[in-house]
């Protein structure tokens, strides 16, 4: 899969979480808060199943766990997921958000994951309808990332793509502002592209490779703009960003 036979000095790939081949393509998606009343999952979910990436990244906050109804929410979710991934053979990858319930208290949370079923686990080895979510909610956590380092082969030249999440949004930043941050973090990085969940709207700098893909819900307690959008980057290694016209 990965392209490095045939480069002159091919470089270190053992520090990288992705490889992406020339043909590869990229879609990077925000802050879906699966489980809460106004989340956009559906439409976001659409989005993908119209690109058809190669790799998809979620990038912070993908589920929400305070409404009473999330479970239903979180099901359709990995439903329609596991349909669209299967179908076009899509590569999900993930990093963790600032507020994403801890893998290891999703997996122990029963809770949760059981919907307020009484005693869930009196049988371990019974299969039930949960004991299938419970274990995609595995599948899913198990390869979680804190930050995503991608090499992206391309026709010119490999390319270097650092994706990380925040630990709260930068609500009262100007664009300029995120922009700047972004820009430092891509020289200590020492990066072609950075990209990250820094506040709640979309903005990319096409020239210099860097953005915010924005967030899949209507209301969130911030002072930014609240906006929808991904960012995709093609086979050439092209970052373009991508507005949610629903």
């Amino acid at each position: 899969m990965n392209a490095i036979a045939g480069e002159a000095e091919p470089p270190d790939t053992s520090i990288y979480d992705l490889i992406a081949d020339y043909y590869e393509d990229i879609l990077i998606i925000s802050g879906l808060y699966v489980g809460k009343t106004d989340s956009k999952y559906l439409e976001a979910l659409k989005l993908i199943e119209s690109i058809k990436p190669r790799h998809l990244v979620f990038l912070g906050n993908i589920f929400y766990t305070g409404d009473d109804s999330q479970y239903n929410r979180w099901i359709s979710f990995i439903d329609k997921l596991k349909e669209i991934v299967t179908s076009y053979k899509i590569i999900i990858h993930a990093v963790r958000g600032y507020e994403e319930l801890r893998k290891r208290e999703i997996l122990r949370n029963i809770d949760v994951i059981y919907a307020g079923i009484e005693d869930p686990l009196i049988n371990r080895f019974e299969e039930n309808i949960e004991s299938r979510y419970f274990e995609y909610l595995v599948k899913f956590y198990t390869p979680y990332k804190d930050k995503l380092w991608i090499l992206k082969y391309s026709y010119n030249k490999p390319v270097k793509i650092y994706i990380y999440s925040r630990y709260r949004y930068e609500d009262t930043l100007s664009s300029e502002e995120i922009l700047k941050a972004l820009e430092d973090e891509k020289k200590l990085r020492n990066v072609d592209m950075v990209y990250a969940d820094l506040t709640t709207y979309p903005i990319l700098d096409d020239e210099k490779m860097m953005g915010v893909p924005g967030v899949w819900v209507e209301d969130l307690e911030v002072d930014s703009e609240i906006k929808p959008g991904a960012i995709y980057i093609n086979e050439y290694g092209k970052p373009k960003l991508i507005l949610n016209q629903q």
